[in-house]
């Protein structure tokens, strides 16, 4: 059946084609859509009116304030870097990334031990 058009008029006895009763039942839904919408009553303005006002004002004080939290104190206002000959030692953290600048890779800013 390659190449051959099945119309509906060999089985009703019309002589409309598939497409044209598609495009018929899309413009009848569409028609239809509207005519509803546009007769169909709001259901906006019967809903029951608020008789009270809620203060809104105090919505946000339901969770206590988190403390600020206090950064220690130190005498030095920064910790100088140390250049190291060799490997970083474990638990220290470089000034500098390697990738960056390979020239300072050995400088050591903090050390957990």
């Amino acid at each position: 059946m390659s190449g051959t058009t099945v119309r509906v008029s060999d089985v009703t006895g019309a002589g409309f084609s598939l497409k044209q009763i598609a495009a018929a039942c899309l413009v009848a839904g569409l028609i239809a859509g509207a005519v509803t919408a546009l007769t169909s009553e709001s259901v906006a303005g019967y809903g029951p009116a608020s008789a009270y006002s809620v203060n809104r004002a105090t919505k946000t004080d339901r969770l206590p304030l988190a403390p600020v939290a206090q950064s220690p104190r130190s005498n030095a206002t920064s910790t100088p870097a140390v250049r190291l000959e060799g490997r970083v030692p474990v638990g220290c953290d470089r000034a500098f990334s390697p990738v960056a600048d390979p020239s300072r890779a050995n400088f050591v800013r903090h050390c957990l031990t």
